[in-house]
């Protein structure tokens, strides 16, 4: 059994080394990871923190007093240049109590004075429902207006000017008119790893069969 598992051992160091995956990540096992509350367009002055759940490792608020829109509100690790560090993906799970069955803005990327966001049919009621949105072109983004209607398609040159100087970024907790209930969990921004270090990985995959054949003659 040692034999078999030590390749797969070292691959997975390779990639671990290599920076491979996460660029920021909140599962909130142990407590809310600096997200808060606020208001979504545009954040409020003083934004609360959420409920931390346990068990089960996610955060909820419930429509508050803050003001029209509210919505989870991203900490410092989630900001900075994410061409840079090859964000290419958003993705996260989403919870809601009711939503009013219309499409409504689902995130809000900040940075150089512009504000964009992808529009959306809602989650669907009291059911965890798992978003992924890329990072990588502006298809699907569009400059946000009031959170109702959608803004015109982002110009490639705005959307590389947000993306590589993240300001701001946040999560709607408002699907319905009234009061609801929203979960979040699990959200992430994937990056692939520098071309340098696939070259590593590529590296450490080539000298695995001479390590086996060591291996068998020890």
């Amino acid at each position: 059994m040692r034999r078999a598992f030590a390749p797969a051992i070292l691959v997975l160091c390779l990639c671990s080394s290599a920076g491979a995956g996460d660029f920021a990540f909140s599962g909130f096992d142990l407590d809310n990871d600096g997200w808060m509350v606020g208001e979504f367009l545009p954040p409020a002055p003083i934004p609360v923190a959420p409920v931390h759940q346990s068990p089960g490792g996610y955060v909820e608020t419930a429509d508050i007093d803050i003001g029209n829109w509210t919505g989870y509100i991203a900490p410092a690790k989630f900001l900075g240049n994410w061409v840079q560090a090859h964000v290419h993906d958003i993705t996260f799970d989403t919870r809601i109590q009711e939503s009013d069955g219309v499409p409504y803005v689902y995130l809000v990327v900040e940075g150089g004075g512009l504000r964009i966001s992808p529009f959306g049919a809602p989650p669907v009621d009291n059911v965890w429902t798992s978003y992924v949105f890329h990072t990588l072109s502006a298809a699907g983004w569009v400059y946000t207006n009031d959170g109702i209607t959608p803004g015109g398609p982002v110009s490639p040159a705005d959307f590389i000017a947000v993306m590589s100087n993240v300001t701001a970024f946040r999560i709607s907790s408002d699907w319905h008119t009234g009061p609801d209930l929203v979960d979040l969990d699990n959200v992430r921004l994937v990056a692939s790893p520098e071309p340098g270090t696939l070259g590593l990985i590529a590296t450490g995959l080539a000298a695995l069969p001479v390590l086996l054949r060591r291996r068998r003659r020890a």
